[in-house]
């Protein structure tokens, strides 16, 4: 990581995804809801996790991609939360997830295949992490085969790309029913 990195610049090609696509009336892993302009999304049962991915006409190759995630009970999270990138369609087939547990003021970086769940970066505490039902932004920057990733504006590590810039759809991981 470099201390002196900056935030992304604001550009003309900004793309906002609708939250509520991701509401579903049902589904036997998790809960979906909105609450104002909030996604409450969380899965049903501890040491499991829910996720979600935009369709394929959004794209996280070559682009900087952010969401703002919290925890709005403070809850425990083994698993985190956060932000899915690189993704096949299909989530859990193919591609990345960048996780945070604010309570522990920790994040990590998981790699999806059909089979598995693995850790790129295992837990690491930051203090770019706001605690408890604070707001968190995270940001990966893909800089084609380095992914830079980011906690509130601050770059906390970097990963090779391991799928060569296969085509990736963003998404949305909860773990642990936070």
């Amino acid at each position: 990581p470099s201390p002196g990195s900056s935030p992304a610049t604001t550009s003309g090609n900004v793309e906002s995804i609708d939250l509520n696509m991701f509401v579903k009336e049902f589904s036997a892993y998790g809960t979906t809801e909105m609450s104002g302009d909030e996604l409450l999304m969380a899965a049903k049962q501890k040491d499991y996790y829910y996720v979600l991915v935009a369709p394929d006409t959004y794209d996280t190759l070559g682009s900087a991609t952010r969401l703002t995630v919290r925890n709005p009970d403070n809850g425990d999270s083994r698993l985190g939360y956060g932000l899915i990138f690189h993704s096949n369609p299909q989530p859990l087939n193919k591609g990345y997830a960048f996780l945070i547990d604010s309570k522990r003021k920790r994040y990590r970086v998981v790699r999806h295949t059909s089979t598995n769940e693995s850790a790129l970066v295992a837990w690491k505490n930051s203090t770019a992490i706001k605690d408890g039902s604070a707001e968190n932004v995270l940001e990966v920057r893909d800089k084609g085969d380095n992914i830079e990733l980011y906690i509130n504006d601050q770059m906390v590590t970097s990963i090779k790309d391991q799928y060569d810039g296969a085509v990736g759809v963003p998404g949305l991981y909860s773990g642990d029913g936070v």
